[in-house]
């Protein structure tokens, strides 16, 4: 059981890590902006994955707290704050505040259960690998809450501008809706 669940956490470390995120951010950013022309929305959610990346390196290289020796995996950064954590709670945030235009009730609850369990299993792992402790997890969730809450107060976010965009993918979202409920 124990090689099971070490192999398991750290395959899901290896795709929540920093890398992977910005990834995966960048080519989710990229579709929006050329698949959907959303401008403004690629750009908040591109700015929120690399602003809270670009803190977390910040504070570990600022604040340089030791990983555990012990640790069953190897990992030659700083431990505070967890960037694993960080991304998986940024993603967190923006599903849940674009879950708001999601009509489906079921494809909504679904999206926020789905990024519920994976800022959980990213806590999990990290833990269980013994790369993080509680401070270094509390850490990244305060990173990624405070970067998500000053770039929603972002003058080209807040004045409307993001809200006009939303009002589009709301659009585009609702015609998703209908081809996959015509599907099920």
């Amino acid at each position: 059981m124990q090689n099971f669940l070490f192999i398991f956490f750290v395959v899901v470390s290896t795709i929540g890590g920093e890398q992977v995120m910005i990834i995966s951010s960048i080519t989710v950013a990229f579709i929006i902006l050329f698949y959907h022309k959303e401008e403004k929305l690629a750009g908040f959610l591109f700015l929120n994955y690399i602003t809270t990346i670009g803190m977390v390196i910040i504070l570990k290289d600022l604040i340089k707290k030791p990983r555990n020796p012990l640790a069953l995996v190897y990992e030659n950064s700083y431990a505070f704050p967890s960037a694993h954590t960080a991304a998986a709670m940024t993603t967190l945030l923006i599903i849940f505040y674009l879950s708001k235009f999601i009509k489906n009730n079921f494809w909504r609850s679904f999206s926020k259960i789905l990024a519920v369990i994976w800022l959980i299993l990213i806590i999990s792992a990290r833990i269980y690998l013994q790369v993080h402790d509680i401070y270094d997890i509390s850490g990244g969730i305060i990173v990624a809450s405070l970067v998500f809450y000053l770039s929603l107060n972002i003058k080209i976010f807040s004045k409307g501008i993001l809200k006009e965009e939303f009002i589009k993918a709301k659009k585009i979202l609702r015609k998703e809706e209908k081809v996959l409920e015509n599907e099920f």
